[in-house]
Formats: structure tokens, sequence, C-alpha cells
């Protein structure tokens, strides 16, 4: 969503009108925002671990699970 927030906000006008939803943001990561799993994997195996065991309800640290996702 932020990018599409960008995009429409690219020109200064009041054409549109503009609103955002948490829903339609993308996982937060927390910790981890910006890095993708296998990298995650390499920094903290122990977390990753529980990631693979349950990966609906493991929370990033500092962000959110698939669980809050879908729940927001």
């Amino acid at each position: 969503m932020p990018r599409a927030l960008e995009t429409i906000q690219w020109k200064d006008t009041d054409e549109f009108q503009t609103e955002e939803k948490s829903s339609l943001n993308p996982l937060d990561k927390g910790d981890f925002a910006g890095k993708e799993l296998e990298e995650v994997k390499d920094l903290d195996p122990e977390w990753y671990a529980q990631l693979e065991q349950d990966p609906f309800y493991t929370r990033f640290p500092g962000g959110e699970s698939y669980r809050d996702l879908i729940q927001r």
C-alpha cells in the first residue's frame, strides 16, 4: 500500500481522494523488515525453526504473524 499511495500522490493535486487501508499493507516483518526468509534463516535459525513448525502463529520479532495479517 505505501507504494500505491506514493504513486497517487506524485502529482500535487486534490483531483483524487485517497484513503489508506491497513488491510492492504504487506506483512510487518518487524526486526526482519527488508530481508528475505533465506536471510532470516541464517540470521536467527532458532526463530526460523519456530516459523517452520507453526507459520500461521509465529510472530516476527517486533512485527506480526500471518494470523495477525489476516485479522486486520
